[in-house]
C-alpha cells in the first residue's frame, strides 16, 4: 500500500496531477496572451487588449484639432469638375468640424491650445495620458485619416486654382483600413495596387494575411468587452477602408466604443491580471482535486486508516490535507519553472518567424520625415517592382 501521512508516495500522485493540469493550464495563458489575435470557431478574432492611441497621434492632437479647410468659393471654380471638389471639400471640412469639437469637448477644460487665442487664456497641450482617458482610439484614427484627406483636398483645390487641373487627378491619401494608426497604404490585401474599389493595408498586414497569421487590428473597448472595429464600429470601419466619404458620414454621431484608458481603467487592469490568473489558479486546483482523489483509489482502505496514525494531521476525504500542501507545493514549483520556460520559448520562435515588421505608430503623410519608415519604403519597393 502507498503511504499517506509520510513524504513520498502518494504525494508523488499529488505533485504529478498538478504538474500536469496546473501546468499545461499556465503555459496555455502565456501563449495565448502573447497571440496578436486568436480566432473562435466563426472565424471572428477575439482581442487580448484595445488599441491604445499611438504617442505621436496623442501628441499631435492640437495640431490636428485646429486643421481646417479655410475660406472655399465653389464660384471661383473655372470647370464644373471644380466646383464639385469645391462642394465635395467643404462637406470634408464640416464633418472634420463635428469631429474635431466632439474630440474637444472631450478633453479636460484648459487642454487644447487649438487657437492662438486659447494659448494666451492659459490653454495647454493635453497630455497622453488625458488624451487616452477621453478619447476613443476610432475617434483619433478618424481624425488623423481626415486631416491628411482634408489637407490632399485643400492642396487639389488650390491647384485647380493655380492652373485649372482637375482636383479628382489628386488622389486622397489612403491608410492601412485595418489599423489606421499604422499610416499610409499603397498595397491591397491581395497585393495589388490600392484602388478605391479595394480596402487597403499596410505591407505589416498585407504580409500577415500571407503568412496566415493574424494582422494587427485596431480593437476598440466596448461595454461587452474589447472588439475588432469592423464589429464594434462597422461604419467608422466602412470608413477606413473606404475613400473618405463614408468616414465622413460616419463621424457625425458619436461611436459606440470608448476610451482605451477612461476612468475605470483601474478596474478593467484588475479584471485582466484577474482574469490572466484565473485559468493557471483553476487548473492548479484541479490538480491537488483530481491527485488527492487518485491516490485515495490508489491506496484503496489503507489510506484511511494510515490517515487516523499518528502525526497525520488534518483529513479530508481520508486523505491528510499536510500531503496534499506539499505534494502541490512540489508540482505547482515543478510547473512554473518548466512549462514556463516551454512557452517562453515557444513565444520567442513565433517572433522570430512572424517579426520582419513592425507596425508604425503614427503617420503624418504631409510630414517629409515620416516617410522615412519601414512600411513605406516596402511599399515604395514594390510598388518599383511593378
Amino acid at each position: 500500500m502507498l503511504e499517506t501521512h509520510t513524504p513520498g508516495g502518494t504525494d508523488v500522485i499529488v505533485a504529478a496531477s498538478v504538474f500536469l493540469l496546473g501546468g499545461s493550464a499556465l503555459a496555455w495563458t502565456l501563449v495565448r496572451r502573447d497571440q496578436p489575435a486568436a480566432r473562435s470557431h466563426d472565424g471572428s478574432a477575439e482581442a487580448r487588449s484595445a488599441t491604445r492611441i499611438p504617442p505621436e497621434a496623442a501628441d499631435r492632437l492640437p495640431e490636428l484639432l485646429d486643421a481646417t479647410a479655410g475660406d472655399i468659393d465653389p464660384a471661383a471654380a473655372t470647370t464644373e469638375a471644380g466646383r464639385t471638389a469645391a462642394h465635395a471639400l467643404l462637406e470634408a471640412d464640416q464633418a472634420f468640424a463635428v469631429l474635431a469639437e466632439r474630440v474637444r469637448a472631450r478633453l479636460p477644460q484648459g487642454t487644447t491650445p487649438g487657437t492662438a487665442a486659447e494659448a494666451a487664456a492659459g490653454s495647454r497641450p493635453p497630455s497622453r495620458q488625458q488624451v487616452e482617458d477621453a478619447v476613443p482610439p476610432v475617434e483619433a484614427a478618424a481624425l488623423v485619416v481626415l486631416e491628411a484627406q482634408l489637407r490632399a483636398r485643400v492642396r487639389a483645390w488650390e491647384s485647380h486654382l493655380r492652373t485649372g487641373s482637375d482636383p479628382a487627378d489628386s488622389p486622397l491619401p489612403r491608410f492601412c483600413s485595418l489599423n489606421p494608426f499604422h499610416g499610409q497604404a499603397t498595397v491591397t490585401e491581395e497585393g495589388t495596387a490600392a484602388s478605391a474599389s479595394d480596402a487597403p493595408v499596410c505591407t505589416a498586414c498585407r504580409e500577415a494575411f500571407a503568412d496566415g497569421r493574424d494582422p494587427d487590428v485596431l480593437r476598440v473597448r466596448t461595454r461587452s468587452g474589447v472588439r475588432p472595429v469592423e464589429d464594434a464600429e462597422p461604419a467608422y470601419a466602412r470608413g477606413f477602408a473606404g475613400a473618405g466619404e463614408e468616414l465622413a458620414r460616419a463621424v457625425q454621431e458619436p461611436p459606440a466604443s470608448g476610451p482605451v484608458g477612461q476612468r475605470g481603467g483601474g478596474r478593467a487592469a484588475t479584471g485582466s491580471v484577474l482574469g490572466a490568473i484565473a485559468v493557471p489558479v483553476a487548473g492548479l486546483v484541479l490538480g491537488v482535486v483530481v491527485g488527492m482523489l487518485v491516490s485515495i483509489l490508489v491506496a484503496g482502505d489503507g489510506a484511511a486508516g494510515a490517515a487516523a496514525g499518528e502525526g497525520a494531521g488534518p483529513v479530508l476525504l481520508g486523505y491528510p490535507l499536510l500531503n496534499a500542501l506539499r505534494g502541490a507545493g512540489i508540482g505547482a514549483l515543478a510547473a512554473v519553472l518548466v512549462f514556463g520556460i516551454v512557452a517562453a520559448a515557444i513565444n520567442g520562435v513565433r517572433r522570430l518567424r512572424s517579426g520582419r515588421h513592425t507596425p508604425g505608430d503614427g503617420f503624418d503623410p504631409n510630414r517629409c520625415d515620416e516617410l522615412d519608415t519601414p512600411v513605406v519604403r516596402e511599399n515604395i519597393r514594390r510598388l518599383r517592382d511593378r
